[in-house]
């Protein structure tokens, strides 16, 4: 994005791209909790996509509403990877997210005693 073709201060315009994210956050999260994640990324994608088309229309004389579309796309876009950075964090399995402080051979062995609790088998009953 060229900043110097916004017609006013970058140094205000780089601020006020900063500002946005704050109350992007903020929206975010309680549209996550209210909405779902799913709902929430998708929303603030397409809002996102639609301000970056509108703002294509908007005559160059009205600087300000260019910059006023451009800040809010750059919002939904702040909305939606922050609603992915916390969505990704979920799918990964509880193992790998707690994996640190083991090894792989202890890994492996209580991927196969949980792969044996969900058969109904025990562990025990394969040493006896």
């Amino acid at each position: 994005m060229d900043l110097q073709k916004f017609g006013l201060s970058i140094y205000l315009v780089q601020a006020l791209f900063g500002i946005i994210d704050i109350p992007a956050m903020l929206v975010a999260t309680t549209t996550m909790i209210y909405v779902g994640r799913r709902a929430t990324v998708a929303s603030f994608l397409i809002l996102a996509g639609l301000m970056v088309i509108a703002n294509m229309f908007v005559p160059e004389d009205l600087q300000t509403l260019r910059t006023v579309q451009a800040a809010l796309g750059k919002g939904c876009l702040a909305s939606s990877f922050i609603c992915v950075y916390l969505f990704t964090g979920e799918l990964y399995p509880t193992e790998i997210r707690v994996k640190e402080g083991l090894s792989k051979r202890d890994t492996e062995h209580k991927s196969e005693e949980i792969s044996l609790q969900q058969l109904g088998a025990s562990p025990l009953k394969e040493t006896i």
